[in-house]
């Protein structure tokens, strides 16, 4: 917490596509993190479409990098590089991502709500396989 964790806005557009791109470096006290840019990009279609794309640069090679979403909702893998987020009413999110480069882990947690109900979430997990000083991610979040 605190302005000394904070993110800088690089650039936002509202236009045929919604654009943002964050500088988070500050945001996340990590050794050797040297640069970590985060750019939106909101594709207003029919089915709408997010894409986030995530490039890092390090001195050195990290330990490790994952990538966190979390959902109520419970994941499936459909097949490498897809996943399904479900819907309640319609088709959910499809969920795309570079399988040579992540590889997911879904994990369940339950917490208990302000009226002491138990709750499902879920964290989805994406593992770099073969880490490097500098990395580029991207996920693409379709709407069914």
């Amino acid at each position: 917490a605190g302005r000394a964790f904070s993110s800088t806005v690089l650039h936002a557009s509202a236009e045929e596509n919604d654009e943002l791109t964050l500088d988070l470096t500050q945001a996340y006290q990590v050794t050797g993190l040297q640069s970590l840019i985060r750019s939106f990009v909101w594709y207003k279609e029919e089915c709408p479409r997010l894409e986030l794309t995530d490039t890092y640069r390090y001195a050195g090679i990290p330990a490790s990098w994952t990538e966190r979403f979390v959902t109520w909702r419970e994941p499936k893998l459909l097949h490498p590089g897809t996943l399904l987020l479900p819907g309640t009413t319609a088709r959910g999110v499809e969920v795309t991502y570079d399988w040579l480069k992540v590889e997911p882990e879904i994990t369940v947690h339950m917490y208990r709500d302000h009226f002491g109900m138990e709750k499902l979430w879920y964290s989805l997990d994406f593992h770099v396989l073969q880490l490097g000083a500098v990395g580029k991610l991207a996920f693409t979040f379709q709407f069914l």
